[in-house]
């Protein structure tokens, strides 16, 4: 099939994503929003370890532990693996409970993909620096939320469960940004993330295990994503807008591209971060 013979232009939510990414700095941050980024770290990485020691090492997870491989990043507990099956399996970990955050207005678990993404993505890299895991995990949740709340699609009218399906690009942001994948490499990211996009609400009706591990599939594909554009996969440039983009494909066009980048920078979403005192929402 014939491609476009006119020149595409860059999804402008994307474009808005990956310049507020190059921008962001934990230095240049308030108070406000530096408290609320390290106060929602701190309850995933207690939802994380408390599902890790109440679920045990079920033996799909032990499968992910013995199948080899480089070993870059720790599944929590158990052994290092490569990035994107660490990410995998604390993913399900900090779900697996129901006592991860919340945000009302986007109706999903904010951190579920993107923090077990960016905890893989910085040890792959080897880094350090508290500052940088905190800016990817602010991007990560922010591109999340802002993405729920630009649908007007009702999830189950649409049979998605959000955490998952837009979890996913911020999973992807939030690895991007730790791995230094910036301007056209970024847009390939968010675009291989389209072609990877998944998370339905029938886990839910049948109450089985793939709904506590759907954030996990997010945040392995979000970091498998970002490392196939950061050496050299191309993939779609409209990945929301285009004609058949993620708004019409997936959310039958009830996408609001502006409600998506809106004070982009100025507002925070994750200072709106609500945290469950039982599992239940």
């Amino acid at each position: 099939m014939a491609g476009s013979t006119h020149p595409i232009t860059p999804d402008p939510v994307v474009t808005a994503f990956a310049d507020w990414s190059q921008a962001l700095s934990w230095d240049a941050l308030n108070a406000s929003t530096q408290r609320a980024v390290k106060f929602e770290l701190l309850d995933y990485l207690g939802c994380m370890i408390a599902g890790r020691a109440m679920m045990g090492l079920p033996s799909w997870v032990a499968e992910l532990a013995e199948r080899g491989g480089r070993a870059d990043a720790h599944i929590v507990g158990a052994a290092r693996v490569p990035a994107p099956n660490a990410a995998m399996a604390n993913g399900y970990y900090g779900h697996v409970l129901e006592l991860d955050d919340t945000h009302d207005e986007a109706v999903l678990h904010a951190g579920a993909a993107a923090i077990p993404a960016a905890l893989a993505a910085a040890q792959y890299r080897n880094i350090s620096d508290p500052k940088k895991l905190l800016e990817a995990v602010l991007l990560g949740i922010e591109v999340t939320c802002r993405l729920g709340m630009a649908t007007s699609l009702n999830l189950v009218d649409g049979g998605w469960i959000y955490t998952p399906l837009l979890g996913q690009f911020g999973a992807t942001a939030a690895s991007a940004k730790l791995l230094g994948v910036e301007n056209r490499q970024f847009h390939h990211a968010f675009g291989i993330s389209y072609s990877l996009a998944s998370g339905t609400h029938q886990s839910s009706r049948e109450g089985v295990s793939t709904k506590h591990a759907q954030p996990g599939f997010a945040a392995h594909n979000g970091i498998n994503a970002a490392l196939m554009a950061a050496h050299g996969l191309d993939s779609v440039q409209q990945v929301f807008n285009g004609e058949d983009g993620f708004a019409r494909v997936f959310l039958h066009g009830q996408f609001d591209p502006a409600r998506a980048t809106r004070d982009l920078g100025r507002t925070f979403e994750t200072e709106r971060l609500s945290f469950k005192p039982y599992p239940s929402c």
